[in-house]
């Protein structure tokens, strides 16, 4: 890996103020289903579902058990990165900045594909506009299309994207992670939002199986999180 591939990923893909930010994870005891559940999918060495939606209302902790996730998976080879988006800030609703932080990533874990979005990239020179789908056949389409015979099959890189409800574009985006996941089969993606139609009727398009939860599920007991939360206020001595 050179010096001079890392300066021009970073000069052209990383968003001015550098990668995306990060949400407090679930306090410890929490959630554990939920968790353990998204954790045990991105470790099914060979599986048919590589997409995981995690939907539920705002304010139900969907960031919280992302950020839980994400800790949980630090240490993970198959890690590749997170983003989470925020309608408050225009670098983190910015679809075409959410596709360049995919490629970032997905260049920074595999070496086949990074040497051929490489080679692309010295080819233009520069990122020109913010036109989604120009962006997209960029620095992911024409890049996986030119390794897509020499890669291995198996899921092996995870992207985990968070609130993507808030990002600009919603159905565009889901068209290419669609469109991403069926180019290369080496990538997982969980991505959480509050509920979309869009959002469904992208993932139901697809050629391939997903896994969905409402983390806001009547079947939800929250005895146990109810449980945790008391003996962490008791323990730290905060209960007024």
């Amino acid at each position: 890996i050179s010096k001079e591939d890392d300066e021009l990923l970073d000069k052209l893909l990383l968003p001015r103020d550098g990668i995306f930010g990060s949400k407090p994870a679930c306090l410890e005891g929490t959630r554990v289903d939920i968790i353990n559940t998204i954790v045990q999918w991105t470790q099914k060495d060979n599986t048919s579902s590589r997409f995981f939606w995690l939907f539920g209302v705002a304010g139900c902790g969907k960031s919280s058990v992302t950020a839980s996730v994400i800790r949980n998976l630090r240490q993970d080879e198959r890690f590749a990165g997170s983003i989470f988006c925020s309608r408050d800030e225009e670098q983190q609703r910015n679809p075409v900045r959410l596709i360049r932080m995919v490629s970032f990533y997905l260049a920074k874990k595999d070496q086949l594909y990074r040497d051929a979005l490489v080679r692309v990239l010295r080819e233009k020179d520069k990122l020109v506009g913010d036109n989604l789908d120009a962006q997209f056949e960029l620095v992911l389409e024409e890049p996986l299309m030119g390794i897509k015979s020499q890669h291995n099959m198996e899921p092996s890189l995870l992207l985990v994207i968070d609130a993507l409800d808030e990002c600009e574009q919603v159905d565009s985006v889901m068209r290419c992670l669609t469109k991403l996941l069926e180019l290369a089969p080496w990538i997982r993606i969980c991505l959480t939002s509050r509920f979309s139609p869009d959002i469904l009727s992208r993932l139901r398009g697809m050629q391939l199986a997903f896994e969905e939860c409402n983390l806001f599920s009547s079947e939800y007991d929250a005895r146990d999180d109810i449980r945790a939360y008391l003996q962490h206020v008791f323990k730290a001595g905060d209960l007024r």
